[in-house]
């Protein structure tokens, strides 16, 4: 939940290219207030006092200098894989200062300089370039070291803060560390009987009535869910691109930069569509196109900005507000087809925010905040909404076809396990084995590898099967029992365990040493997570964060 400082050199060499080459950051800051803006906003409470906007844009400022140590900026792929966000960043932090001011850590200079000097050298040399850091990351980010400084200052008392908390996750004894290890590896070896939907789809007999009470029973899953449509005006990245290029070829030494940018991330970091390295021409080419449309995006960006705040300050408010500013000013205006908020609008799925921005718009705010992808920018008001209806049966007939030969052949394959869990389990009663049971059903076992609770895959198990639900069915039973029926998405299993095989007490000895502090670590997250749950809860954040969709 909350992100630890680590070593960071590699996310800095990307963050450093992009910023010199462009800049774009794809969120509406709190510091770049419209006048639509001002009216809407309202920055809740902090365990029970007012939150001030200035407070609220610090910590965002700060959620951002962490986005870009971690992960080169709060909109790259690395930062999407890990799924960060901004404006949850931005709570925690607030949270967090507040604990931290409240128990009295601080943390001294030196301290941050020490930070600085570990973090922030060159692996190869060992030589830190603080300025150069400071004129090529922060600079284009209209960031200044005080800023940085300030950001390490807060992330050590974070830090610190977290220590303390997790200090309690140090108190486990040797004999507890080994007796979990010895648990977590012990190898399991067992058997399945797998019942899969695909084998009972003959079986499946469709006719006029049960089709139809499929159908009624199963409503909900056929009704079309209330839609909008929109009346929006697009600012398409493509059309800034001369522009963008022609600012890029004011960048003194801009040739130079790429290509310090290219040796220091390798050649290996530049690749084709296909996964092949590029030379080093094309590499270069790369560098510089992918730059280019960056810095196009910013442009659109603006563009659709300056655009908004004059749409904001139209008096009296009304949504078609938009289609009269946009004559005014030349520009197209767009007509969505229609499309659920909890999806993407056709055309535009490069703006994945559009739908949760619409959702908020009301007729005293009918207007959305500008909303960024890379292809462009939009700014969108309501024209109007399609009520949620139920389509008739013979609208989707073909799909309630499917959807019953699917739930039946389904069912079917749970009822055979459920006869042979019982037969299996008279027959075990009665000495017989698996193997004679399973023949005398006419089933196949199929015999796992050797597994264990730390086991992350086990060989050529099907990618039908859930290995964690594998190894919880599994490790709950006793040698020579089975289970029950284990249901599973295309139809269900029953396990049998065969034996448990203790570990070698060498491969204890090798391994304890890692595994205790692995748990350290992982307790310490468990009772972090906790903590904050709820502080979250206790502060009133968890509140504002739902209301304002960041959960």
């Amino acid at each position: 939940m909350i992100g630890i400082l680590r070593k960071h050199q590699q996310a800095l060499l990307w963050v450093v290219a992009v910023v010199v080459i462009s800049s774009f950051l794809v969120f509406f800051n709190p510091g770049q207030s419209s006048s639509r803006d001002s009216v809407r906003r309202s920055y809740g409470t902090l365990y029970g006092k007012p939150l001030k906007g200035d407070e609220v844009r610090e910590a965002n400022r700060q959620a951002v200098l962490a986005s870009i140590v971690r992960f080169g900026g709060p909109d790259t792929k690395e930062a999407k894989r890990a799924r960060f966000n901004l404006n949850q960043e931005t709570y925690q932090r607030l949270l967090l200062r507040a604990k931290t001011k409240e128990l009295g850590i601080q943390v001294d200079d030196k301290a941050v300089a020490t930070w600085i000097r570990e973090n922030l050298k060159d692996p190869k040399t060992g030589v830190v370039n603080y300025k150069a850091f400071v004129d090529r990351v922060l600079t284009p980010k209209d960031f200044t070291s005080a800023d940085f400084e300030e950001y390490v200052r807060q992330d050590l008392a974070l830090r610190h803060l977290i220590d303390v908390l997790g200090v309690s996750a140090g108190l486990i004894t040797p004999r507890e560390a080994e007796a979990e290890f010895r648990r977590e590896n012990e190898q399991a070896r067992a058997s399945l009987v797998v019942f899969a939907a695909s084998n009972y789809v003959s079986g499946v007999k469709l006719d006029s009535v049960s089709l139809h009470q499929f159908y009624t029973n199963q409503l909900p899953n056929y009704r079309i869910p209330e839609r909008v449509v929109v009346n929006y005006v697009y600012w398409e990245s493509s059309n800034y691109l001369a522009k963008a290029e022609t600012q890029m070829g004011q960048i003194s030494g801009l040739a130079t930069k790429i290509e310090q940018f290219y040796n220091e991330r390798g050649a290996d970091a530049f690749k084709d569509e296909n996964g092949t390295v590029l030379a080093k021409e094309p590499a270069l080419a790369l560098i510089r196109r992918q730059s280019a449309m960056a810095e196009a995006a910013k442009l659109s960006e603006a563009s659709a900005r300056e655009f908004a705040n004059e749409l904001y300050a139209i008096e009296p408010v009304k949504a078609e507000n938009i289609v009269l500013l946009a004559a005014k000013k030349g520009l197209i205006i767009h007509k969505s087809e229609p499309f659920a908020t909890s999806g993407v609008a056709p055309g535009l799925e490069d703006l994945a925010n559009l739908g949760s921005e619409v959702a908020k718009l009301t007729p005293e705010q009918p207007f959305s905040i500008p909303v960024s992808g890379l292809s462009g920018t939009v700014v969108a008001a309501l024209a109007s909404k399609i009520p949620s209806e139920v389509p008739p049966f013979e609208a989707v007939e073909s799909r309630i076809r499917e959807d019953k030969k699917r739930f039946d052949s389904r069912e079917a394959a749970r009822n055979a396990a459920t006869s042979f869990a019982i037969s299996l389990t008279n027959g075990l009663a009665q000495g017989k084995t698996l193997a004679e049971i399973a023949a005398a059903e006419k089933q196949h076992v199929t015999e796992l590898a050797p597994f264990s609770l730390s086991s992350e895959s086990i060989a050529d198990l099907s990618p039908s099967l859930n290995i964690s639900q594998i190894k919880d069915t599994v490790f709950n039973l006793k040698p020579g029992t089975a289970s029950r029926v284990v249901t599973t998405f295309d139809g269900g299993f029953v396990a049998f365990l065969k034996s448990i095989d203790p570990i070698d007490s060498s491969v204890v000895k090798a391994g304890l040493n890692s595994f205790t502090e692995e748990i350290r670590q992982r307790r310490r997250q468990e009772i972090i997570e906790a903590w904050l749950r709820n502080e979250f809860q206790v502060s009133g954040l968890s509140a504002l964060m739902k209301d304002r969709g960041n959960n």
